[in-house]
């Protein structure tokens, strides 16, 4: 208790010291929030955007200080855009939380500027990519193709394959595309997104999944499909649609987000597109 109290002592102590000021209207008392239009701060060295959770505003992280090792410290530089604090250092769940990432991000992508983002990544591929993309999302939006993962997708597929042409024990796949709300959805569903998910943690970790609504029932849907595939061999949930398994001749994969979905060759087209497979 005592070190908590010190803590937000020392908390409310440094926030005052850098004479910040909110920018935007708070959101709910029950809600997490870490939205530039609602929690930036403006300090002397620049903008901040940190979480507002139960009636708290917190900004974690935040530089004081820059020092080699063994070197006296010395007074931090400035920093352009808006850099995030809502947590400290480095997060596993959001990668690259201590950079300057908010200053583009892809949900104020008008039409223009994807298609353009597109070129740019995929060059004479642009439109091929980015029609089968929305063939095979229709749910998101165009300028989410530019992030398509070329690495660890493709793998993934031959592996998928080669597993079912052993016709042995069923194989299921699952894409998890579900897009965290945190930091204004900057960071998308990220490599190892899903893990608070499926050990039903989403309401632990606020940082990345948001702990919202939507967060919570497709966690409580995730984990009981994992309980269940470890249970019995075949994964399934109250609320998630019929969960067939990957077959050479069906190619079956859950797609999970805000509403799942069952998808058959679900991004096999989209990858040719862009030449991965």
């Amino acid at each position: 208790m005592k070190r908590t109290f010190l803590y937000y002592c020392a908390l409310i102590s440094a926030l005052s010291a850098m004479t910040a000021s909110i920018v935007g209207a708070p959101a709910l008392a029950e809600e997490f929030v870490a939205s530039q239009s609602k929690t930036v701060v403006e300090t002397k060295k620049g903008s901040l955007v940190g979480a507002l959770d139960d009636r708290i505003y917190s900004y974690l992280g935040v530089p004081y200080a820059h020092a080699d090792r063994f070197m006296p410290a010395e007074e931090v530089a400035p920093w352009k855009g808006i850099r995030p604090a809502v947590t400290y250092g480095e997060n596993c769940f959001i990668p690259r939380m201590k950079e300057v990432v908010l200053a583009d991000n892809k949900n104020n992508w008008d039409e223009d500027k994807s298609r353009a983002k597109l070129k740019e990544r995929f060059a004479d591929k642009a439109d091929a990519v980015g029609k089968a993309f929305k063939a095979a999302y229709p749910e998101k939006k165009i300028a989410d193709a530019y992030f398509l993962d070329l690495r660890f997708r493709p793998g993934a597929i031959r592996d998928l394959d080669l597993k079912a042409k052993q016709n042995g024990a069923p194989v299921y796949s699952y894409m998890f595309a579900y897009e965290s709300p945190v930091l204004d959805g900057i960071a998308m569903a990220w490599h190892c997104a899903e893990l608070p998910y499926v050990f039903a943690n989403a309401a632990l970790v606020k940082t990345s999944t948001g702990g919202g609504s939507d967060a919570l029932a497709l966690s409580r849907k995730v984990s009981q499909a994992w309980v269940n595939f470890a249970r019995n061999g075949k994964p399934s949930a109250e609320g998630l649609p019929d969960w067939p398994a990957y077959t050479t001749y069906k190619p079956a994969t859950m797609v999970l987000d805000k509403e799942p979905r069952v998808a058959v060759d679900l991004d096999r087209t989209l990858l040719q597109a862009a030449g991965a497979l």
